[in-house]
């Protein structure tokens, strides 16, 4: 396990992705000599495997409930050159961010692209973005990491209020929420030990204030959700499909544009 994430690490800077918690890592050798990591997920909702191909590179098998790790690789290779044409035509279809966000470049903020515009007020070099603006003791030719602040100071400042504003609407328990950098999902939720009397932490991405209001609430909805049931059940979907109707299309714009916002 620890060779096939060493590898995988390796692997990365040609199909980057992120490894969820519960997801093994294995790697799978194409016909054209190359070598790919495979995620391989076991899905309650399954009831065959599958062979998903992200539009981020990534070769996800999904091995049903009854499945075993050793049918899902010998699934894996049985497809193999199937899995080799997918990841060259999402190579060449994958969005490029840029290596640096100079002024004037564009940036997703709440769902739109906006210009990240520099100025110097005052004999100090002030970022806007949109309706944002900081001002910095000095800053460099690129500007993603004094965006990223501005961004992470408008997810510190809204995200908390609108979840809490949900889980009220919603009759769920929540007994905090915090704004993080996580790297592998958009949010998390934490049950508490007694539902009765404690309510969920729930941990965002701050990154969600890129996206549209709609699908930043989706995934509010979504660990809220969580707490009513801790799995990606039939019934939880339900929860989700009762509370946000359009999750489907919250979804696939994460999807979609997961690799354009800041990293």
């Amino acid at each position: 396990m620890a060779e096939a994430k060493t590898l995988a690490n390796l692997i990365q800077a040609e199909f980057p992705f992120v490894v969820p918690e519960g997801t093994e890592v294995e790697c799978l050798a194409l016909p054209d000599g190359r070598s790919v990591p495979v995620l391989v997920h076991q899905s309650a909702r399954a009831f065959r495997y599958r062979i998903n191909v992200a539009a981020g590179g990534e070769v996800r098998v999904i091995v049903p409930k009854r499945g075993s790790r050793r049918r899902a690789l010998q699934f894996a290779r049985e497809h193999a050159a199937w899995i080799a044409r997918q990841v060259r035509r999402m190579a060449h279809r994958r969005p490029k961010m840029p290596r640096a966000l100079g002024p004037g470049d564009p940036i997703l903020f709440r769902g739109e692209w906006v210009p990240a515009l520099l100025k110097i007020e005052d004999g100090a070099p002030t970022i806007s973005l949109a309706d944002q603006s900081m001002a910095f003791a000095e800053i460099g030719s690129d500007l993603a990491s004094a965006a990223s602040q501005i961004l992470i100071g408008v997810a510190e400042r809204e995200l908390p209020p609108r979840a809490r504003e949900l889980a009220a609407l919603h009759g769920c328990a929540l007994s905090d929420v915090v704004v993080r950098d996580l790297k592998a999902s958009w949010g998390r939720c934490q049950h508490a030990r007694r539902p009765s009397t404690d309510g969920a932490r729930i941990s965002l991405n701050w990154r969600l204030v890129q996206a549209p209001p709609t699908v930043s609430d989706y995934v509010i909805l979504h660990e809220l959700m969580h707490i009513r049931e801790m799995n990606h059940s039939d019934r939880f979907w339900k929860q989700v499909a009762g509370v946000c109707p359009a999750y489907r299309d919250a979804e696939r714009w994460l999807k979609q544009f997961r690799h354009r916002v800041l990293g």
